[in-house]
């Protein structure tokens, strides 16, 4: 699925380099904008598909080893990598709002790596008795919520910033965000 999203976005940004010369600039800076709101809406929902096979495995407390639980941890240390690696990648959109949005996606990256600073601290410590492994489970699923709570509202602030219409629009428009606010809604 990711290889298919990243061809998307490369066939999506070759055809607007392109057409960059056609004198319709405000049509290659919306699409250019979709793009970037599309790969925002991707990373945040792989990362979020990640978090809810962590959350599932975790809540399946019959076959929970300390194994299956230290990799489940790890898996949400990846995926965070992940996102806050591709957030920054994407860099600002060609906006009116374009610099906002990119301190709100730096903000994020900031809480969700304070957050994953945490997770590591709590499995760092070896888990020597039922006590201290549930202390980890309730440390590592306090941090995903949070992570959470801080991916939904730096996507909602994108789509609400002042000047942001263009962003708006591109968020609404893009697939990778309508997947992801159908599947945050699912949860």
């Amino acid at each position: 699925m990711k290889i298919k999203a990243l061809a998307a976005v490369i066939l999506t940004v070759a055809l607007v380099s392109a057409c960059g010369d056609n004198g319709d600039d405000q049509a290659d800076d919306q699409t250019q904008t979709e793009v970037w709101a599309g790969g925002v809406c991707s990373a945040a929902g792989d990362w979020l598909a990640a978090i809810t096979d962590a959350q599932a495995t975790l809540a399946d407390t019959g076959n929970l080893s300390a194994d299956t639980i230290s990799s489940t941890f790890d898996g949400v240390v990846a995926a965070t990598d992940t996102l806050v690696s591709d957030l920054s990648d994407l860099g600002k959109p060609g906006t009116e709002a374009g610099d906002e949005a990119s301190d709100q996606l730096s903000t994020l990256s900031s809480q969700l790596d304070e957050q994953k600073a945490a997770i590591a601290a709590a499995t760092d410590q070896s888990a020597g008795s039922l006590p201290d492994l549930l202390s980890q489970i309730s440390t590592v699923t306090g941090a995903v919520a949070a992570m959470l709570t801080d991916v939904s509202t730096t996507v909602g602030n994108l789509r609400n910033l002042d000047g942001a219409d263009e962003l708006k629009t591109a968020f609404e428009d893009s697939s990778a965000c309508q997947d992801l606010s159908a599947s945050a809604s699912a949860q």
